[in-house]
């Protein structure tokens, strides 16, 4: 059997550990050794049991979920066009599941490296909370945190993954800052609910979250909304000051 010296190191959960364990073996996340990828997780469950430590059951239920992928694979297939993407594939799944924390993964990871940077652009400053009337509506400069709340709440609503497709598409933050920058050139604000709804995908999503977030760093935009949990609202900054 092949193995792995897999450090004993603290992972978030079992997509966490198999993310670490596809990066080690120099893998394709689209073409995942199951067989071998299953012996290496319940290699390194052993080594934790080994230890005295609790396994959490969601790492046991990922170890399940393995041996129950790598039994499917086991069973003979139809023969499929290397082009086309096999919907029968047991892992399809599990892929698709490690691409999207794969993403968000990412994404704590820009924002942790941009904490201090971002913490500056969006404090609030007390003489600055007051309403800024715009067209007769009453709106209120949100902070990068709401922003964040609001994305989370619109994720948890959405489930446009089919599990029968692989999301392969090459989205680039500076191809979403351009067209918002295009979006906002009018007098028209653009909401933010907006970019969700025309997003094909919650990878493109996040991608679209990235953006207005490092426009609004660059101070190109202005993030706003009426009343809490209400419409975002997103603002050419020279148009903003326009108004006033």
């Amino acid at each position: 059997m092949d193995k792995l010296n897999i450090k004993l190191e603290v992972f978030e959960g079992p997509l966490d550990l198999l993310l670490y364990l596809i990066k080690e073996n120099k893998m394709d996340i689209y073409d995942i050794k199951v067989s071998l990828i299953t012996s290496q997780y319940i290699e390194y469950l052993n080594m934790i049991a080994e230890m005295d430590m609790d396994i959490a059951t969601e790492f046991m239920v990922m170890a399940a979920t393995l041996m129950y992928i790598k039994s499917k694979m086991l069973l003979p297939a139809e023969t499929v066009d290397e082009n086309e993407i096999d919907i029968d594939d047991p892992r399809l799944m599990l892929i698709n599941q490690l691409v999207e924390y794969k993403t968000f993964k990412k994404i704590a990871e820009w924002l942790e490296g941009k904490e201090e940077k971002m913490s500056l652009t969006y404090r609030r400053d007390v003489s600055k909370e007051m309403a800024m009337y715009v067209t007769r509506d009453i709106l209120f400069d949100i902070s990068f945190y709401e922003l964040l709340e609001a994305f989370q709440s619109l994720m948890e609503r959405v489930n446009d993954i089919s599990f029968h497709e692989i999301i392969k598409e090459d989205y680039k933050v500076e191809d979403k800052i351009n067209m918002i920058k295009e979006w906002v050139q009018g007098d028209e604000p653009v909401r933010f609910s907006e970019l969700m709804k025309i997003s094909r995908n919650k990878l493109e999503m996040v991608v679209y979250i990235l953006a207005v977030l490092e426009l609004a760093r660059l101070k190109e935009i202005k993030i706003m909304q009426n009343e809490i949990f209400g419409e975002i609202w997103i603002y050419k900054m020279q148009n903003l000051s326009l108004k006033h």
